[in-house]
């Protein structure tokens, strides 16, 4: 077999366990903690300015990302040219400086993958038909007990709460 199965150690591995193992699928944060193999995923489309050039964070740091993905989206209708972007961790992108994707090209990133923040530009463009549209996608997977762990602590706290208080009222009742 030339190209391995989907759930193949060799092909793709969290170092945690197997990513897509055979049964199991991506799953959002209200599921993570019942799939301890999966990957809550949040993707974010960034629509950029053609007027006001960019260059700033798209994504926070996380020490629980095991999967990022960008893509550059922009588009343009010939004679237009849309521009390449450059993404960069930890520290401002600038052209030259980072990862180059041009249009409709993207990367994954979830054997080893960056838990710094993310920084965005874009390089020169030609927009004299005004029809550049600059976009991006922007995304990170996150084990089960990251972010998603600190929603499941506040909701326990929470029903904590809510049963002193129910216990309090029965307690005024007896």
């Amino acid at each position: 077999m030339l190209i391995p199965d989907p759930w193949d150690v060799s092909w793709t591995h969290l170092g945690d366990g197997i990513f897509n193992s055979p049964g199991s699928s991506l799953t959002d944060p209200a599921t993570a903690a019942a799939n301890p193999q999966g990957v809550a995923t949040t993707l974010t489309s960034v629509q950029l300015s053609t007027a006001t050039p960019f260059s700033g964070m798209v994504l926070a740091a996380n020490a629980n990302r095991k999967l990022l993905i960008l893509q550059n989206t922009s588009t343009a209708t010939s004679p237009d040219v849309a521009p390449a972007l450059y993404f960069n961790f930890k520290q401002l992108a600038s052209v030259g400086n980072g990862i180059l994707l041009p249009p409709g090209v993207g990367l994954a990133l979830d054997t080893s993958c960056p838990i710094d923040a993310v920084y965005l530009t874009y390089g020169a463009f030609v927009n004299g038909g005004n029809t550049v549209a600059i976009s991006a996608i922007v995304g990170e997977g996150v084990t089960p007990g990251g972010s998603a762990g600190a929603d499941a602590a506040t909701a326990l706290s929470n029903a904590a709460a809510l049963l002193q208080q129910l216990l309090e009222q029965l307690q005024g009742h007896a």
